[in-house]
């Protein structure tokens, strides 16, 4: 009896790991199917509003929010790895782009609203860097054609809406994916403490060479970003909070701590938009966005767990 029941354990660990792949990739093919239909709206209509909300998958507070999203409902390490990939490819991006000052197309081709130099695009790095990182997390064949559809449909959203070169998208691109690659690396080499500590003192490096440098909005928000990063160590040491919560606790958990970084950007831009405030608003954002399901799963998981 005893052996029987220590083979079992293994069994329905197996099972709970195959469960969440299949609803992983059932959530994917609902996504890849949405996105596809999206974008072959956008190629037939060439509408600049459905080319924005394909454009809206390389900015940076969308990926941080996915990572977060991850980080609470599905791995914490891979979350955590995602938002140090996403803020470093937001801080060399911000840096080249200021080194080289590239100027956009002219301005009467614009169909949106942008400000900044144009190469490398940074919709297109960001792009290339967070969903090439997922997929290198998570190799499942379904993933693959998401991430794919995903980085040429952002960076093909760029030069519809006229504010990129193809250069400046085919850069941004080889950018990102070398950045997810040079991420694996560490990781594979160092572990995954090392790899976000590592990713995080570089963006906080490259933040502070472009402020000093330049004075780029920019580079002040992914030092601020990439600060509670560092903490990646004591969030490991308790991502066991998060895995023994019950769904429903982390759905909570997760619009509780979305909201919370949301609040936080949102005071920032009422009370002052100088530089160094925003990195500040920045900082408190992440801190919230990460911090706060562990406090709270603590104390409404069990209620939760016996309910559900």
């Amino acid at each position: 009896m005893p052996g029987s029941q220590c083979s079992q354990v293994p069994r329905a660990e197996v099972s709970g790991v195959r469960a969440s792949s299949r609803a992983a990739d059932l959530i994917t093919a609902i996504a890849l199917t949405l996105l596809s239909v999206v974008v072959v709206y956008s190629v037939l209509t060439d509408d600049a509003r459905t080319w924005y909300a394909v454009t809206l998958l390389g900015e940076e507070q969308l990926c941080m929010a996915l990572a977060v999203t991850i980080y609470v409902l599905a791995d914490v390490e891979t979350g955590i790895v995602l938002a140090a990939v996403t803020v470093a490819s937001g801080a060399l991006c911000s840096l080249l782009k200021e080194a080289l000052a590239l100027p956009r197309p002219p301005p009467e081709s614009w169909r949106v609203v942008v400000s900044g130099y144009a190469f490398p695009s940074g919709h297109a790095t960001v792009s290339a860097a967070f969903w090439s990182s997922l997929l290198i997390a998570r190799r499942r064949r379904i993933l693959t054609l998401f991430s794919a559809l995903a980085i040429a449909s952002v960076s093909y959203s760029r030069l519809a809406l006229g504010v990129h070169y193809p250069r400046d998208v085919i850069a941004g691109v080889l950018t990102g994916a070398s950045l997810a690659a040079i991420s694996h690396l560490l990781q594979s080499r160092l572990g995954p403490r090392m790899q976000v500590t590592l990713l995080s003192l570089a963006s906080i490096a490259l933040g502070l060479a472009g402020s000093s440098l330049y004075g780029n909005v920019n580079s002040y928000k992914v030092v601020g970003a990439a600060l509670p990063l560092l903490t990646y160590p004591y969030l490991r040491k308790h991502k066991h909070i998060i895995a023994r919560a019950g769904l429903a606790a982390r759905i909570l958990a997760l619009a509780a701590s979305l909201t919370a970084a949301a609040v936080a950007l949102k005071l920032s831009a009422v009370v002052s938009t100088a530089p160094a405030a925003t990195g500040v608003a920045y900082f408190c954002a992440v801190v919230l966005a990460l911090y706060t399901p562990l406090p709270l799963l603590s104390i409404i998981s069990s209620p939760l767990r016996r309910r559900f």
